[in-house]
This record gives C-alpha cells, sequence and structure tokens, in this order.
C-alpha cells in the first residue's frame, strides 16, 4: 500500500503540471518545453507520460508557428493593399467605431487613419447633396443582412471632390444579426471626370 500511495502520489502531482502547461499553451507567448523527473525509472506509465508531455510539446511548437504564418500573412496583404489607391476598412456596428481603416485614407482624402473613429466621420465626409441618401440606403441594407455597393462623392479636407465606388460586405452572427462591416473605398474620381466630360 506504500508503494502504491507513493506511485499515485507522483502520477498525480506530475498529470496537475500536465493540466497546467497545457492551460497555459498560448500562440502569443512561447512556453517552455514541459519536461518531467522520473523518480522510479522502473515505473510503468513513465512511457505513457513521456508520450503525452512530447505531444502538448508538439502542439505548443504548431500554434507558434500557425500564429508566425498569420503574421507574415496579414502584413504581406496589408503591405499589397496599402500600396494601391483602395483604401480597406472595418467598422464594428455595435460601437459604430472602426476597427480598421487603411493608411492610404489619408491620400484619398487627406484625413490620417488616426482620425477615423467612427461612422460619424464616414458620413461627414459625403457630400452634402448624397448624405442623407447613401447613409440612409447603408443603413437599410445593413439591418437586411446584404452586401451592398455604392459610388457617391466624397469631400476632401480640401475642399475638393472625390468620388468614391464604397464596396461593404455584411457580417452576422449566428443569429443573423449584423455585427460588423468590411469593404473598400475604391477611388473612381477618373472614371466619374471622363463620364461626365463625355456626356
Amino acid at each position: 500500500l506504500f508503494v502504491l500511495l507513493i506511485v499515485y502520489q507522483w502520477v498525480t502531482r506530475h498529470l496537475e503540471r500536465i493540466v497546467e502547461y497545457a492551460q497555459q499553451l498560448d500562440m502569443n507567448h512561447p512556453v517552455p518545453e514541459l519536461a518531467l523527473i522520473h523518480p522510479m525509472p522502473d515505473d510503468p506509465l513513465r512511457d505513457e507520460l513521456d508520450e503525452l508531455i512530447s505531444a502538448l510539446n508538439n502542439m505548443q511548437q504548431q500554434l507558434q508557428d500557425s500564429f508566425a504564418n498569420i503574421q507574415r500573412s496579414e502584413f504581406n496583404f496589408r503591405t499589397l493593399v496599402e500600396s494601391t489607391n483602395t483604401v480597406p476598412w472595418r467598422l464594428e456596428l455595435n460601437s459604430q467605431q472602426f476597427i480598421y481603416i487603411g493608411a492610404q485614407i489619408e491620400g484619398l482624402l487627406g484625413y490620417p487613419a488616426a482620425s477615423w473613429k467612427g461612422l460619424d466621420n464616414w458620413a461627414q465626409c459625403i457630400h452634402p447633396d448624397e448624405r442623407d441618401t447613401i447613409v440612409n440606403l447603408c443603413l437599410a441594407e445593413t439591418a437586411s443582412g446584404r452586401g451592398h455597393e455604392m459610388e457617391y462623392r466624397m469631400l476632401h479636407q480640401d475642399g475638393s471632390i472625390v468620388w468614391v465606388r464604397d464596396v461593404v460586405a455584411v457580417h452576422c452572427n449566428r443569429e443573423g444579426r449584423p455585427f460588423e462591416l468590411s469593404g473598400f473605398f475604391i477611388d473612381i474620381t477618373q472614371r466619374a471626370r471622363l463620364e461626365q466630360e463625355l456626356k
């Protein structure tokens, strides 16, 4: 019985360490590899515990590798998109705050990306003659959960007119309720000016 008690305590102690280690697995923060001390070399559970530890260590490494790949992909995507005249953006509907807006918005409208806080910033940049129509259209389509595209005039910080094509995707939760918008502002000013000249 004494020997069984020792084995039980040893196994329990190391299982607690394994559980604690598993709870610490994190893609962002590397966790040192877990290793167990075997005071009983002939213990029959030694191989099984070592296999479990090896599997957990491999899982941690795979998580870190996957996260590094995701970061590289995101960086490459942003670099590609931000080198064009297309401005990507994301908006959280509950707070009506921008989660992200591409840095090239400053080149398009003259306002730095950091100044684009929420929906009001977008609405105020729409030409007054079109503001109510565009905002109401976007709200109606969003409430219906439908993606939509709109072409309208926006005002540059210097007062000049910029034509954009706004491509909007509506993201809904499992209950079908919209919770986020994402999309692109595409500069179509040259095309719009050419069309006006041809009329």
